[in-house]
């Protein structure tokens, strides 16, 4: 027992040793971290939960551990081993060739990159080099191999069917299969009929991938499902990406706005620059560089002056010391980063670090896109802070070739918790606004026509219905960049299919010259920015305030009821 003590207190003595020496520093601390990953179950509070999930677990080896050195040509080998029984991981060391008396040990810290391209650049966080000279434009991801490696193996649509809508009319009540209980519960507009077989259903609405479109177009039977081929363009992030950088590609993107030239080439103005960080890490290390350079190279700040006196920022209601809004000192270099196809905020990270945004990319798929550091702003009376907030809109596809999109009027918003600032970037009530799913953190809810009146209250050098004209303009550009191009780089048009979509955004402030060149000659403007697309969102929220959503959406659908009884405006 007592060397048992001994041992722990040892051990306790070692790793604040290499906390106090090492993970203080910024730049230093994650060349020592490792990781594993352990499968867990999802909250049982998700609307879906899954089986499971990979959590990322980062732990500091012991000061010995921490010391054993890198090596191109190692002489020995480190893993985790988790032992369940005591719920502890264990670092397992064993030589991989004869060792001598006096030999240092070492490890190939990134054995799994073989590439000799992307070793230089993975070993980063050990070996600093330069690499702001390698080219920054997309390439791959732009390409139909991309897209093509990406895509779901699904059976496009033949020919040209029957219109659906004209067979679902006569047909009333359309009959309605489908595996969400929301669905279920909440569709009770009689012109519709819920039945247990999908053979028997006019209407299939499906949690799952829906793969079948050519069978679906050549079934006599004229069934219409709730998904069109190809979307994942837009609902998987490193897709929609892809999809934002295509479009810049191909319309000219060089208004009066500040914004990089370089940028413009990179993505389109209703998406922040992203790189893909498993196809495209050279050119982001040199991106993130060149960006370093720029902003440690440039003079002491100016701070912008609105010229114009009814600049929407220029006029911001102060009532209390809290409420004067943020504006960032200085450009940043700062990057959030999000897995592929994760939703809800898991897995996302916010870093100014490259060697952390390195290791990070390491332990999973990743999109690294580039931080709204200037956000919009929202004040909450309740906690006397301005803070961040998001909002949702729920958009109804009708038809991509044409474009038959529209908008449910009603829109939600999601808000942080504490005051937004360009910090602490670890707490999530800072800087993240998703707390659906969060037991200990504050939900707040406003509906969307109490926003509107407050909003128009803290900013009254603008009007929300302009803010909002925008918000529309960009989701109509969205789909337009997204059905552009032909399979597997765009949606597909299917007759057949019908679907709805949550589209997240963020309100950013940017500024566009006015006047002369100097001092003075910048105006700030509110520019709407997407941040990402989903497929089957949570309704939760829309049911419970609003009873009709689903018979709302299934009329606007299937049955091309008019905009005004369906509470929703065509934007295409």
């Amino acid at each position: 027992m007592h060397n048992e003590f001994a041992f722990h207190q040892y051990f306790l003595r070692m790793v604040r040793r290499v906390v106090s020496k090492y993970l203080l520093i910024p730049c230093l601390h994650f060349r020592y971290c490792r990781y594993y990953k352990v499968s867990i179950e999802t909250p049982q509070e998700m609307p879906r939960p899954s089986s499971e999930f990979q959590q990322i677990r980062w732990y500091v080896p012991d000061e010995v551990g921490s010391r054993i050195a890198h090596s191109d040509q190692p002489n020995g080998r480190m893993v985790p081993f988790f032992y369940i029984p005591r719920g502890v991981c264990y670092s397992v060391f064993w030589p991989t060739c004869d060792l001598l008396e006096g030999d240092e040990l070492t490890l190939d810290y990134v054995e799994h990159i073989k590439d000799p391209v992307l070793r230089p650049l993975y070993l980063l966080p050990w070996q600093p080099g330069d690499f702001s000279d390698e080219p920054v434009q997309h390439s791959y991801v732009l390409s139909e191999q991309f897209f093509q490696s990406h895509r779901v193996q699904e059976t496009l649509p033949v020919g040209s069917s029957t219109p659906a809508s004209s067979v679902a009319e006569s047909k009333l009540p359309l009959t309605v299969f489908t595996d969400i209980e929301l669905v279920s519960k909440h569709l009770t507009d009689p012109r519709f009929k819920l039945v247990t077989a999908e053979k028997d259903a006019s209407v299939l609405w499906l949690y799952g991938h829906f793969k079948s479109f050519k069978e679906l177009t050549q079934d006599p039977k004229h069934q219409m499902v709730n998904q069109f081929p190809g979307e994942q363009v837009v609902t998987v992030k490193d897709l929609l990406a892809a999809i934002a950088s295509l479009w810049a590609s191909s319309t000219n993107m060089n208004d009066d706005s500040t914004q990089d030239f370089i940028d413009d080439r990179l993505t389109c103005r209703w998406y922040p620059v992203t790189f893909n960080l498993v196809h495209e890490l050279p050119a982001f290390v040199s991106y993130f560089q060149q960006k370093h350079d720029r902003i440690n190279a440039a003079e002491a700040p100016i701070p912008s002056v609105c010229a114009n006196v009814m600049c929407p920022r220029k006029q911001i209601l102060s009532s209390r010391a809290a409420s004067t809004e943020f504006s960032p000192a200085c450009e940043r270099n700062l990057w959030i980063l999000k897995p592929w196809n994760l939703g809800r905020g898991l897995g996302i990270n916010i870093s100014e670090n490259l060697n952390q945004i390195i290791r990070l990319s390491d332990t999973n798929p990743l999109i690294a896109s580039r931080y709204i550091t200037d956000p919009v702003l929202f004040y909450r009376e309740d906690i006397d802070a301005n803070v961040k907030f998001d909002l949702r809109y729920v958009v109804f596809l009708r038809s991509v070739h044409p474009l038959k999109l529209y908008v449910y009027n009603v829109f939600w918003l999601r808000f942080a918790n504490k005051a937004f600032c360009l910090s602490d970037f670890d707490d999530y009530n800072v800087h993240f606004t998703v707390m659906n799913y969060r037991e200990n953190d504050i939900l707040k809810q406003v509906h969307c026509d109490e926003f509107v009146q407050l909003f128009n209250e803290q900013y009254p050098n603008t009007r929300w219905r302009d803010v909002q004209a925008d918000i529309y303009s960009t989701i109509v550009d969205l789909f337009v960049a997204a059905s552009s191009n032909p399979a597997p780089r765009g949606l597909v048009s299917c007759d057949q299919s019908r679907a709805l979509y949550a589209i997240d955004l963020l309100l950013e402030w940017r500024t566009r010259k006015v006047g002369t060149i100097g001092a003075g000659s910048q105006c700030h403007f509110i520019h709407p920015v997407i941040c990402e697309v989903n497929y089957s969102p949570d309704c939760k929220r829309a049911c419970q305030y609003h009873p009709d959503f689903f018979n709302h959406a299934f009329s606007c659908l299937f049955l091309n009821e008019a905009s005004e009884k369906c509470n929703v405006t065509q934007l295409a």
